[in-house]
């Protein structure tokens, strides 16, 4: 990242992207931060060894956000409900839950509880850094969560205030009405989760490893940006250099200074500098379109 201080207004050009990325500026200027909101957690804890259980316990109770624990799921509870189990013995009986977290001892056990609809993944042994880890993500979800029911519903109250259809209202947003938000799996140094592509800001290269900036947290994984590129959206994720890429839902525009020289802005005002092989390559047509 180039933390160059800017130069002066003569020197330098800022273009908007107005046309190219205004449906998703808008979609990420307009949401609603839910940073104040609370959320209270009841732990289903659906371990058979007794053992592994006490200490599942033990470490879910040390956390602040939650608020009970229990061994079976008595109806529905107030609290958002996240059912903890163990892989390697779950039987095809587990009780339902609204968000569903994992306990395994292999890569492959991960992968199996998030291809089967975990959103998280404690790796044995436990410890405390993991349960942490886990549920600050869950919450961050959670919140999410709660951000698109909220959007879906002034959506409908909109749709039925008019008389159109909710399709109409939602015309331009990038996920749709239906749609699920995309995920992605990622392993950070502490634990697996499964992260909102929508909530990722930019990625930067680390040597062996990626720092993956989203809205709420930074991620440290392993992994290549080459592999990252498959893997997200190719419409949305753009390269800038060889080892930074770019939501560009999140840029704010791009600022050319003298020598041919020019930077991705975000909306957080980091200033990502574009080589000459990516700029002629995307970054230009966008900035020759606005001018």
């Amino acid at each position: 990242m180039d933390s160059a201080p800017l130069s002066s207004s003569s020197s330098r050009s800022a273009y908007p992207l107005r046309c190219v990325l205004s449906a998703q500026r808008e979609k990420a200027e307009t949401g609603v931060l839910l940073s104040e909101e609370t959320v209270a957690i009841t732990a289903v804890l659906s371990v058979g060894d007794p053992a592994l259980r006490a200490q599942l316990h033990h470490l879910l109770r040390c956390q602040p956000d939650v608020h009970e624990i229990i061994n079976s799921q008595r109806g529905r509870a107030d609290n958002q409900t996240v059912l903890f189990y163990d892989s390697q013995a779950a039987s095809t009986n587990l009780p339902t839950a609204d968000w569903v977290v994992a306990l395994g001892g292999s890569n492959n056990d991960a992968l199996a509880a998030f291809k089967n609809g975990a959103q998280g993944f404690i790796c044995c042994p436990l410890n405390n850094q993991q349960a942490t880890g886990v549920i600050q993500h869950l919450i961050q979800c959670m919140i999410k969560d709660v951000q698109r029911k909220r959007s879906l519903d002034a959506v409908k109250t909109t749709a039925r205030r008019f008389s159109i259809g909710p399709e109409k209202v939602a015309l331009g947003c990038q996920s749709g009405l239906s749609g699920q938000p995309r995920q992605i799996i990622l392993r950070s140094e502490n634990a697996w989760c499964s992260v909102f592509c929508d909530d990722i800001q930019w990625i930067q290269a680390a040597g062996d490893y990626m720092c993956v900036y989203t809205n709420n947290e930074t991620l440290v994984i392993r992994s290549t940006l080459t592999q990252l590129c498959h893997r997200l959206p190719q419409q949305i994720f753009k390269r800038v250099s060889r080892s930074e890429l770019v939501n560009i839902t999140f840029v704010k525009c791009i600022e050319q200074r003298a020598c041919r020289t020019a930077y991705v802005v975000l909306q957080n005002d980091t200033h990502l500098k574009i080589s000459q092989r990516y700029f002629s390559a995307y970054w230009q047509s966008v900035t020759n379109f606005n001018r």
